[in-house]
């Protein structure tokens, strides 16, 4: 088709980034089979049920897949997040991964993934500007 027929857009629905990812999925499962691709979620609350952190995440390939972990400032410096990491990295054992990978920032949590076995393996200076982005990862045992 001529590229004139088509349209870019910046905005798509829900069933659209669905679709995307799927046909992905389907592209790559023969060149890299064994996706098992599992969200990972784990919410800490305090006793009154408010969320005060949590680690969001998935699995890919083998490997646990670390997109955010939070907390409350509150809740720091108590070994909470070591915590979430532990379970994350439980549930990840438990559905067969032999690794795990995480990104932060220097301003976020470099010390914490290291204090906790995790090597930086890659870095982007000036993200944001002024500071450095560190992509880490684990062996899990």
């Amino acid at each position: 088709m001529p590229a004139d027929k088509f349209l870019f857009s910046a905005e798509l629905t829900d069933v659209e980034r669905d679709n995307i990812r799927e046909a992905l999925e389907q592209h790559s499962a023969p060149r890299a089979p064994g996706l098992n691709a599992r969200p990972v979620e784990i919410a800490l609350r305090d006793n009154s049920g408010h969320l005060v952190g949590g680690l969001l995440g998935s699995t890919a390939w083998d490997w646990l897949l670390i997109d955010l972990l939070w907390l409350d400032d509150a809740c720091r410096g108590q070994g909470l997040g070591a915590g979430l990491l532990a379970q994350a990295e439980y549930q990840a054992r438990d559905l067969g991964c032999t690794h795990a990978r995480a990104e932060t920032f220097d301003f976020q949590a470099l010390p914490f993934y290291q204090q906790h076995g995790y090597e930086v393996y890659a870095q982007l200076e000036d993200f944001p500007k002024g500071h450095t982005e560190y992509q880490l990862r684990k062996k899990l045992t």
